[in-house]
């Protein structure tokens, strides 16, 4: 995780050029937010979502890999993953389903909040990942926050998408530039963050 005070390379692209990144929420970004408070809040205060669309479309959210039931009772804190998803088919699905009537199945891996609530919402970094519709719907409002990943991760995400040309066209400005001579360039960060955003 980047410290607050880093300052990534930044790439900035157009709204409407988000969705050619929608399979890199599904990898996991990292975004710098407010932790010290619930799920709840952090999606609906921090990213502007709105509670009913939480309550239609969110319906299965894993903290450290642990299914969470009540996103107004637990917190997140710095250095954490969270992984959002809508409705998942079969069994498997209706299992995780927060708050679902088979929840109880997988009540030992259920994450379960021990102790209080954290001393204070601070300024930090998480990893979100999206999956399924959500990615297409919530990544473009994580994108306006800005997202970062190491350049070497999202080096060969951009190598092994079919629209290579338009992510490295989106993140050049339009300008011409060999899309392998930008990998490259990533490359040569190595393990440092990029941040990608979207302007006003």
């Amino acid at each position: 995780m980047p410290e607050p005070h880093d300052k990534p390379q930044r790439f900035e692209i157009k709204e409407e050029e988000t969705q050619l990144f929608a399979l890199l929420f599904q990898h996991g970004v990292c975004i710098r937010c407010t932790t010290g408070v619930t799920i709840e809040e952090l999606l609906v205060a921090h990213f502007g979502i709105a509670r009913e669309y939480l309550e239609k479309k969110l319906t299965t959210v894993f903290l450290n890999g642990a299914p969470v039931d009540d996103i107004s009772e637990v917190p997140i804190s710095d250095g954490m993953a969270l992984a959002l998803s809508s409705s998942m088919p079969g069994l498997a699905g209706a299992t995780l389903r927060r708050q679902g009537m088979l929840s109880s199945m997988r009540r030992s891996i259920t994450y379960h909040h021990e102790g209080g609530h954290p001393a204070s919402a601070r300024a930090g970094f998480i990893t979100i990942k999206l999956f399924n519709i959500l990615a297409g719907e919530m990544g473009p409002i994580l994108m306006k926050h800005g997202i970062c990943i190491e350049a070497l991760e999202l080096a060969g995400f951009i190598g092994l998408s079919p629209k290579k040309a338009r992510l490295v066209s989106a993140m050049s400005k339009n300008k011409a530039k060999d899309p392998e001579e930008f990998i490259h360039m990533l490359e040569q960060y190595g393990t440092r963050k990029v941040e990608i955003i979207t302007g006003c």
